[in-house]
């Protein structure tokens, strides 16, 4: 039996290595060589799932002095994302780990804003404790964000966007702001649409669960 390769069943395992400056690739022991240096002077934003990259170009078309981190695990969203930034000459980064580990490559007080939008919700009762926002991670993000720093977070799914509501109110971040119709709200100025967001929007229409929650 001929045992295949992971670039014999995803050839994007491979293609990724076309941008090591742009797709960062933990080792073996989860480190990254490469890491960038933070500047102390840009702001840092982290996304959790970021895709294939269609948030974090708009955000950066806004405000392309910010170091943008986004962490993604699957090969094609993050060679797309490659693709797209240096198509639009932009500078970003995305991570090729689960966002859990995201404490291992930012110290404490160094990230200013946390993006997660639409996560898996994980709805049966066992496997909550997968989800994004649950207390232990939120305990690693707010580790994370810089005094002021914030977490904005967006879901579809309403019963983990109360859910979630609910742990950030037992947590030691303070809710800002909370929506359960975003399109609808004095915050949707601010909001960037994601691909995921326009695909339902226009084809099953539901109502955006939205909260940022700040680090007091």
């Amino acid at each position: 039996m001929i045992r295949k390769t992971p670039s014999d069943v995803n050839p994007y395992y491979a293609k990724i290595r076309e941008y090591p400056d742009t797709i960062l690739v933990p080792d073996d022991k989860g480190n990254i060589a490469n890491f960038p240096v933070l500047s102390p002077q840009q702001p840092v934003i982290v996304e959790v799932g970021s895709g294939s990259g269609n948030h974090m170009l708009q955000f950066l078309q806004r405000q392309p002095q910010v170091q943008y981190f986004g962490f993604e695990l699957r090969y094609k969203r993050l060679y797309r994302t490659a693709q797209k930034l240096e198509r639009d000459g932009l500078n970003g980064y995305v991570v090729q780990c689960p966002a859990q580990y995201m404490h291992r490559y930012f110290a404490p007080n160094t990230v200013e804003r946390i993006i997660i939008n639409f996560p898996d919700p994980w709805p049966k009762l066992r496997t909550r404790k997968n989800r994004i926002m649950a207390p232990h991670n939120l305990a690693m993000f707010a580790r994370c964000l810089c005094a002021d720093g914030w977490l904005d977070f967006k879901s579809d799914h309403r019963e983990y966007f109360l859910w979630a509501r609910e742990h950030i109110l037992d947590s030691s971040l303070k809710l800002e702001f909370s929506t359960l119709d975003l399109h609808n709200s004095p915050y949707a100025a601010e909001n960037i649409i994601t691909e995921f967001e326009r695909l339902f929007m226009h084809k099953i229409p539901k109502t955006i669960g939205a909260l940022r929650a700040r680090k007091g």
